[in-house]
């Protein structure tokens, strides 16, 4: 989004925390019926940031926020965490790039305000840096530039951001917005940079070979070719309902998915220890490891993977599935099984072509599978 209007329809799906739902007729017949309004509010931005770093100091987030400073800079005219409560605008309001921050956020006097930033400032800029090389004069500059706001929130490193997320996931779970049981899924995925990426330390960035079909929209089945691919890895623990991320952990992308699965689960663990316990957990495909899924369940907790096609399990719940679907064409049960079927009627085709058809879908839940 590029302007202000945008950024307001952004703040008003994200003002119910989460917590609230839309009924448009319910809350048509509650007016009907009752004839009176509890409360009507303006939604404005700034209103809306300074509430919601409010609650971040309430429940003890903004503590995390100003550990993330790697103390890098010397002469500073801008305090580190300005740069993340901006972040955090930019993320909450759906502001598409940091390019476009420069329109939507950093010339605004009331967001910026909220960020401690007065008029003037917001009007000529923190300091006259940059401005003997500028050919274009613009109306209002903004306190920092978003190229600024950008080379200083890449210092922070992995670690800083695992633990910064994961101390806020225990002040939320401290508030006891979590359900007592809690169904999650474990899963990583990867964070990928361009070959020309430099680390600020100067470390090599990690990278591993890998078989990847080449980005061609108009073949999707072309043929795999050996590439080199550099970033990192991130492992995220999160609540299935809520879509909550309970826990995080990043390593290099040339890691292997397994390596640290037990220990983010056990990360997300501890962080809602005392007000939540975790039931169970949904894995890919990507995780089918003996001793990684007998781990989990030593601590008592229900595993849902796929299974692969050729690993026995399979075998075995298919045929057992096809002798229960046999037996119920003959009106018969199968021990251990339950068979339901959906019919639904579909369009198939478009235009003069279209026609409708009854599909089937068969579902077959196997109890006590046995298996090696």
């Amino acid at each position: 989004m590029r302007d202000g209007d945008g950024l307001r329809a952004r703040l008003a799906e994200v003002a119910g925390w989460g917590t609230a739902t839309r009924d448009d007729g319910k809350v048509a017949e509650e007016l009907y019926r009752t004839r009176s309004v509890d409360s009507v509010y303006d939604l404005n931005e700034a209103a809306f940031f300074d509430e919601f770093f409010a609650h971040l100091r309430e429940i003890g987030v903004w503590p995390l926020l100003e550990q993330l400073d790697p103390a890098q800079r010397t002469g500073e005219s801008c305090r580190f965490i300005k740069f993340a409560l901006f972040t955090l605008m930019r993320c909450v309001g759906g502001v598409e790039s940091m390019l476009a921050t420069h329109d939507v956020l950093l010339t605004d006097e009331a967001p910026m305000g909220v960020l401690g930033f007065n008029a003037v400032q917001v009007q000529g800029g923190c300091s006259a840096r940059g401005l003997d090389r500028r050919t274009t004069p613009v109306e209002i500059r903004g306190p920092f530039s978003f190229e600024t706001m950008a080379d200083n929130i890449v210092t922070i490193g992995p670690q800083k951001l695992a633990a910064m997320l994961n101390g806020a996931i225990r002040c939320l779970a401290k508030q006891g917005i979590f359900a007592k049981k809690l169904d999650v899924v474990l899963d990583c995925t990867d964070d990928e940079a361009t070959p020309t990426y430099r680390t600020d330390d100067g470390r090599e960035v990690p990278h591993v070979r890998r078989e990847k079909r080449p980005d061609v929209r108009a073949n999707r089945h072309a043929t795999k070719v050996e590439v080199t691919v550099f970033g990192w890895k991130v492992w995220v623990v999160w609540e299935a309902g809520a879509k909550v991320p309970l826990a995080i952990v990043i390593d290099g992308i040339n890691e292997p998915d397994n390596k640290h699965a037990l220990g983010v689960l056990e990360q997300a663990q501890r962080n809602v220890e005392g007000s939540a316990t975790i039931r169970s957990v949904a894995l890919d495909r990507g995780f089918p490891d003996g001793k990684l899924l007998s781990a989990i369940d030593d601590r008592q907790i229900y595993v849902y993977i796929p299974a692969k096609s050729d690993m026995n399990v399979t075998k075995d719940a298919r045929e057992i599935s096809r002798r229960a679907e046999r037996e119920a064409a003959r009106g018969r049960t199968l021990e251990g099984c339950v068979h339901r079927e959906r019919h639904e009627k579909v369009t198939v085709g478009t235009g003069a072509k279209a026609k409708r058809e009854t599909r089937t879908t068969t579902v077959v839940g196997i109890s006590e599978l046995p298996c090696d």
